[in-house]
């Protein structure tokens, strides 16, 4: 206990017993008592008013320090006894009720906890401990209302208490209001910068803004306090993995199957880990042994059917097909299963089988998702409507120098990860992944259009570096392969003027089959799954990569998927070029990198070049006819 509480606690208690308010002051002696039991003053001053008690003799010291005890040992249901028989033999007691309510919410007895709080409270209506510990309990209970204006009654009377400005904090958060949240937040860790949860909470508010730079150092702050809770180390993990730096999550992850070996959960994070990193064996070997805990795990069952010898592919191959066939199969389970099948199909050549399988898991997914907040058709228009007249005049200057940011934009599955790992090759670049930040920070100021202040770019310019910043600062520049953003090309160049945007182009029909044959773990590319969508989206994005040639002619750098596969250094040379970065001759080796790749392209990016997906569609046109016939042929220039 803080000196200066300590000193409150003793004011207060002697002005109550001036004041001829014995219970209260009581009250208040036993606070001080139970976290400093040999406090000489109120020791003297409570045995004084249990002298002068009335015909039911009042709570003796000795008596509060035995339940104390049991509570300190987490003995939780003798407190709740203990209480109990001594409120049936002295005189009522808010302390008691107190005391008996935290026990009831460490058992989980919520009615019981509010109940007896509430009878603390009626016995001493400024007892702020009984007060906060209310609050608290609304906010374990959902009940975030009540929880805000108990813990704001609570603060008036004590101010510097690190939980209560904390509980306060996330129950404004729950009801949206996060600008106060980060305040009572911030306010908590100042009283007590050790406070692990209250990190976490900050850091949380940081992630769900788009902060990763600022939610990882407190992610990272309360694990170093707390390394085996296992939130703070999945939210420490989360962060990392979505800044690319898988290697860091899968230090985490290792820690977490340390601790618990056989929790399912942990093992299949370590496969998608080690896949993204290259590790393919040791990725088998993961899941395999998730398997043997969790045997109808789509994932698993899909990544030894890929990776494992044909031999071993028997079993998960007739597993993933009665799971996949089965109606009473989760949907997610069938969706997974049914990617897995078309994807060994195709490496069998079985063309037939890649349809039903593509039709079942395309379908059956589509049906699970709900509406989009904003329709892709409204973004296409959104885009072009902001900048229809080019730049708005408005945003004038509010951009930053940096040339840090390399941007590779296009559809997906059009060579953008092949681009990324060639550029990020160089000794000046670092590959960054799919970084959501542009997306996160730019939404805003896209729906809002031309509307939108000159600050709000120059904030999504100093934000967006932040992360960049957060993820890497060993290197000059760092590719952002986040295919849709090729959305805000015209507000990435607001904000990053000097900045390289690369735009990735493949032939339609090419990219549209890869899209359709993948699955995508997001609900943002609904239209992947079914075949009209895809061609409208198709037509639409390159729709608007001619728009912003016509608005905003050369910001744009423009690279066939094809013409890189086929000539792979002269193109290379012209990406390096365009960078104004000197050669180097190991950019051709790019497959040898081992940095994370955390995309549907994870496995072919650690191979050389291959020209062997050009024309792909081929085989299967028959089966992609919605698509093929829903292409703008004039607009894509396919002939034939």
């Amino acid at each position: 206990m803080a000196a200066a509480r300590v000193k409150d606690l003793l004011s207060a208690a002697e002005t109550a017993a001036r004041a001829g308010d014995a219970s209260r002051a009581v009250t208040l002696y036993r606070q001080i008592l139970a976290q400093m039991p040999k406090h000489s003053k109120a020791k003297k001053a409570l045995a004084r008013l249990e002298r002068s008690g009335g015909a039911r003799p009042r709570l003796t010291q000795a008596q509060a320090q035995g339940v104390l005890a049991l509570a300190n040992r987490g003995a939780f249901a003798q407190v709740i006894t203990g209480c109990d028989t001594l409120l049936a033999a002295v005189q009522a007691e808010a302390f008691l009720h107190n005391l008996k309510g935290f026990a009831q919410t460490q058992t989980g007895d919520v009615p019981g906890a509010e109940a007896s709080y509430r009878e603390a409270l009626r016995i001493d209506p400024r007892f702020v401990d009984a007060r906060g510990n209310l609050g608290a309990l609304y906010v374990q209970a959902g009940r975030h209302g009540e929880a805000v204006k108990n813990l704001r009654q609570a603060l008036q009377e004590r101010e510097a208490w690190p939980e209560a400005q904390h509980n306060l904090g996330v129950a404004l958060k729950a009801q949206g209001d996060t600008v106060a949240a980060l305040r009572h937040i911030n306010r908590a860790i100042a009283l007590r910068p050790d406070y692990g949860n209250a990190l976490n909470s900050r850091g949380l508010l940081h992630r769900d803004a788009g902060d990763l730079g600022l939610a990882l150092v407190d992610f990272r702050a309360a694990y170093d306090l707390a390394p085996t809770d296992q939130v703070v180390a999945d939210n420490l993990g989360a962060v990392l993995a979505m800044l690319g730096r898988v290697e860091e999550a899968h230090g985490i992850t290792r820690a977490q199957r340390k601790a618990a070996p056989d929790d399912p959960e942990f093992l299949q994070r370590e496969v998608v880990q080690l896949n993204a990193l290259g590790r393919a064996e040791d990725a088998r070997g993961a899941a395999e042994a998730l398997l043997a805990l969790s045997p109808q795990n789509p994932e698993a069952l899909g990544l030894v059917l890929r990776l494992g010898p044909e031999d071993a592919r028997v079993a998960p191959r007739a597993t993933l097909s009665a799971l996949a066939e089965d109606a009473k199969t989760p949907a997610q389970t069938r969706v997974l299963g049914a990617f897995a099948l078309a994807r060994d199909a195709e490496a069998r050549g079985d063309a037939a089988a890649v349809a039903r399988w593509l039709d079942l898991g395309n379908s059956t997914n589509r049906k699970t998702l709900p509406p989009l907040p904003v329709s892709d058709a409204a973004r296409f228009e959104q885009a072009r409507r902001t900048f229809a007249d080019g730049l708005p005049k408005g945003w004038a200057g509010a951009g930053d120098p940096s040339r840090k940011p390399i941007f590779v934009v296009g559809m997906m599955r059009s060579g953008t990860t092949l681009v990324e790992r060639i550029i990020a090759s160089h000794s000046a670049v670092f590959a960054g992944g799919e970084l959501g930040a542009a997306t996160d920070f730019g939404t805003p100021i896209m729906a809002r259009g031309p509307r939108a202040p000159r600050k709000a770019v120059a904030d999504f310019a100093r934000r967006y570096l932040a992360v960049l910043d957060a993820v890497d600062t060993a290197h000059a520049h760092m590719v952002d392969k986040m295919p849709a953003n090729f959305f805000m090309v015209g507000l990435l160049h607001s904000a990053f003027p000097n900045a390289v945007i690369i735009n990735t182009q493949r032939d339609p029909r090419d990219t549209c089959f890869s899209i359709w044959k993948n699955y995508f773990d997001t609900q943002a590319h609904q239209y992947a799954y079914d075949q009209q969508e895809l061609a409208a989206f198709a037509n639409n994005y390159r729709g608007l990569m001619d728009f912003w040639d016509e608005v905003l002619p050369g910001v744009v750098f423009h690279i066939r998927y094809e013409d890189l596969v086929v000539d792979q250094e002269t193109q290379s040379r012209r990406l390096i070029a365009h960078l104004g970065l000197e050669w180097e001759d190991n950019v051709l080796d790019f497959h040898r990198s081992r940095q994370a790749v955390r995309t549907a392209s994870v496995n072919q990016v650690r191979e050389k070049i291959y020209t062997s997906s050009i024309g792909g569609w081929q085989p299967h046109k028959d089966h992609l006819a919605p698509l093929l016939s829903g292409l703008d042929r004039g607009l894509w220039g396919i002939e034939g």
